[in-house]
């Protein structure tokens, strides 16, 4: 089956004009990256690093007024069982012994670090402590 000339030109110019209507539908709907520049607020290198130090110092001041009270939990997950005095260690890596901690006494939380959390004493005394012998991380 032959097929004619005029079908052929017919199908490019349809396919020609949808080509174009394309191209120009799409050039109008892409925007140009705009540059936005900012005025600067006025204030110096030095004025900034003072203001800056000055919010830092504020937040530590305001972070340590907040402390986190915390629980001892001398009771054993294993068998039940409540051990009683815990022992507080001076260094968590090597177990260095450091005081006693009883079951049911109120400490500060210092930092935790894995497994191990660092507590303080109403006495004012530190230490770690493994993180399931502390009644709120059970």
């Amino acid at each position: 089956m032959k097929i004619l000339w005029t079908p052929k030109v017919i199908s490019v110019l349809i396919l020609g004009v949808a080509i174009i209507g394309s191209y120009i539908l799409n050039s109008s709907n892409t925007q140009e990256s705009v540059i936005v520049k900012t005025e600067p607020k006025g204030e110096s290198v030095e004025e900034y690093n003072k203001r800056k130090k000055a919010e830092a110092e504020s937040s530590k001041k305001s972070a340590a007024s907040q402390k986190t009270s915390l629980t001892i939990d001398g009771r054993d997950p294993a068998t039940g069982d409540i051990i009683d005095p815990l022992n507080l260690w001076a260094n968590y890596e090597t177990r260095t012994y450091a005081r006693k901690v009883g079951h049911g006494e109120i400490v500060t939380l210092i930092k935790r670090e894995g497994d191990g959390v660092l507590i303080e004493t109403e006495s004012g005394q530190r230490g770690w402590i493994t993180y399931f012998f502390i009644k709120e991380y059970k």
